[in-house]
């Protein structure tokens, strides 16, 4: 079922329901920046078949490709190349920064990862 998403007044089509999830962070490398600090961990909100949610300090570009490790709370690993997609209102910001979207580009979630939680 497709879900509607309004953010910052443009429209968003959500193919797959997403799962709030304990316990489990992410890893982004980014590839276009030369440094060798370039790695960071931060906390996923929420995740699903396609892409995830995570809150960062750091700020990321809308389109800006990055290289993607999902650790689960069980402990099983996701790797993938990713696409930041959004990014929420600073309004908005939580304790953990902003929140973004990534949508995975390839390797798509396996949900049975999901479901063990």
């Amino acid at each position: 079922m497709d879900m509607e998403t309004s953010i910052n007044e443009k429209k968003l089509i959500r193919r797959d329901n997403r799962q709030f999830i304990k316990g489990a962070w992410l890893n982004l490398n980014r590839p276009n920046l030369q440094t060798k600090d370039d790695d960071h961990c931060y906390p996923i909100i929420n995740i699903s078949r396609g892409g995830l949610r995570f809150c960062s300090h750091d700020e990321f570009e809308i389109n800006e490709r990055v290289q993607v490790i999902v650790h689960m709370a069980n402990g099983e690993i996701h790797h993938a190349m990713g696409r930041i997609c959004y990014c929420q209102d600073k309004e908005q910001e939580t304790e953990h920064g902003s929140c973004y979207g990534v949508s995975f580009l390839d390797h798509f979630l396996e949900m049975g990862l999901l479901d063990k939680d």
